[in-house]
């Protein structure tokens, strides 16, 4: 599952709205661990901003190996391929170098 935190204190499960816990950061540290199912709306939407920024498959996947993530243009492809499960520390990655909103991960 894939949570973020909004300013009015709610978070995004893929697409629908539950409410944010009150105190326990545990539960938010436990959720994050989770990886993200392989997702063919994820992978275009990697693909859509990736193509934004001017960026090709090996660009993004030597950035990303840059901050020691172990992705390669092929497992890059399978990612926007939807194919492969992608870990919600590997789209928080992708995230920063795309300079993107987790939103933007799930728009359809």
């Amino acid at each position: 599952m894939l949570y973020y935190w909004s300013n009015n204190n709610t978070i995004l499960l893929y697409n629908q709205e539950v409410n944010a816990p009150t105190s326990e950061q545990e539960e938010w540290s436990i959720s994050v661990q989770q990886s993200i199912k392989a997702s063919k709306i994820v992978g275009k939407n990697i693909r859509k901003y990736r193509k934004a920024k001017g960026m090709t498959q090996e660009q993004l996947s030597a950035q990303l190996q840059l901050q020691e993530y172990n992705i390669s243009r092929g497992t890059l492809a399978k990612i926007e391929a939807g194919i492969r499960h992608i870990s919600v520390e590997e789209l928080n990655a992708i995230k920063t170098i795309l300079n993107i909103a987790y939103k933007d991960f799930f728009a359809q």
